[in-house]
């Protein structure tokens, strides 16, 4: 998988991603779902500030405050995901790429806020 490229946010999977920490662990109310998706999708206008580029050298993060850049420490495709890791501000931040379909990705890390959202692909 070549995860090079420009990403933006993808709402409608990242409210997947969100709800599911929810609901793998609670009993939700129904339409629960269909709530975080509609509110993501109310605020698109904030989300379609944010953007991550991935080069072989570079990890870009931009959003409407401004621009940050981190170097890539390594790109791997061993057996299963393909892992990403960057140096984020002297700290080496693994994140297992998961390909979620339909040219997104999950940059999925415990520890970093990137995870909780979809990555799509921009042409």
């Amino acid at each position: 998988m070549n995860i090079h490229g420009r990403y933006v946010v993808d709402p409608e999977k990242s409210a997947i991603l969100m709800t599911g920490y929810f609901t793998d662990r609670f009993e939700m109310k129904p339409g629960y779902e269909q709530a975080v998706e509609q509110f993501l999708k109310e605020n698109g206008a904030t989300l379609d500030g944010i953007a991550i580029e991935i080069s072989a050298d570079t990890f870009r993060l931009s959003s409407l405050d401004g621009e940050e850049q981190f170097d890539v420490i390594s790109t791997e495709q061993q057996t299963g995901a393909p892992t990403l890791v960057v140096d984020w501000e002297g700290v080496a931040e693994t994140f297992i790429v998961r390909d979620m379909g339909n040219q997104c990705i999950q940059l999925d890390n415990a520890e970093n806020e990137l995870s909780h959202f979809a990555w799509r692909k921009e042409a």
